[in-house]
């Protein structure tokens, strides 16, 4: 069964015709299933993984960034059976602060029900910051920051400018692959002679295990989540199944 886990801020009134419409095109498709409101729950968590357990294997994050962010920093990965396919679908609402649907090719939330009928999955890694899980990006300002890959390189940022740790292709400039257990890194300013050698003003890394520190600036997860440094950014060695569009960016 699928599971349509809404984010609280659906509940405001200029969204009632729009999840009516999700609603009603989901009937039309068969696919109806339990709706979860997280206005109204205070264990978001323990709610998600009772699903689980209970055998629903198909959670569906109906918000934007921060609803996907929160569902999956509420999922148990570490209890869950290595049997089990566990698969997130997103129907995004709203054109803004929905950048994860859009880089796996979601841009509208009829579109979004038909591609959970059609069931593309693909697996995504999942990148884990301190005991934090995201899945698309994370950045942090530059100015004051030390990213250092691998205990092999370390930079300090001297001017201003921003930190992006990619999973997801974010930039159509920057290659991204979110299924080579890696994160790109880049860095949008001129931080340190070690990079004086690249081109002015732009760096790019990939790496699987990195740590930030900057003790003024906390780093934002999928525009999302804000944590303070230092902070160990690595690839978990998990990957989270997710349905997906044929215009993703992977």
């Amino acid at each position: 069964m699928h599971v349509y886990i809404y984010d609280d801020f659906l509940n405001k009134k200029k969204f009632h015709n729009i999840l009516n419409n999700i609603e009603i095109k989901l009937t039309d498709l068969g696919l109806n299933g339990k709706i979860i409101r997280l206005g109204a729950i205070k264990n978001v968590r323990q709610i998600i993984n009772n699903e689980i357990q209970g055998g629903n294997k198909t959670l569906v994050a109906v918000g934007n960034d921060f609803t996907v962010n929160k569902i999956i920093n509420s999922i148990n990965f570490n209890d869950l059976n290595a049997n089990t396919r566990l698969t997130l679908a997103i129907i995004p609402v709203e054109r803004e602060n929905n950048n994860i649907a859009k880089n796996i090719g979601i841009h509208h939330e009829i579109e979004a029900c038909n591609l959970i009928l059609a069931r593309r999955i693909k697996k995504i890694d999942l990148i884990k910051a301190n005991d934090f899980y995201f899945i698309n990006s994370a950045h942090i300002d530059s100015l004051g920051s030390m990213v250092d890959i691998e205990n092999k390189y370390e930079i300090t940022c001297s001017t201003r400018g921003q930190v992006h740790i990619l999973n997801l292709p974010a930039f159509e400039n920057v290659a991204s692959n979110p299924q080579d257990e890696k994160v790109e890194i880049l860095i949008d300013s001129t931080p340190s002679s070690f990079l004086k050698k690249k081109k002015e003003g732009l760096s790019f890394f990939s790496s699987d295990n990195i740590l930030i520190k900057n003790k003024d600036k906390k780093l934002i997860l999928d525009d999302s989540i804000e944590i303070p440094t230092p902070i160990k950014i690595k690839t978990s060695g998990q990957q989270l199944n997710i349905i997906v569009g044929k215009e993703r960016n992977f």
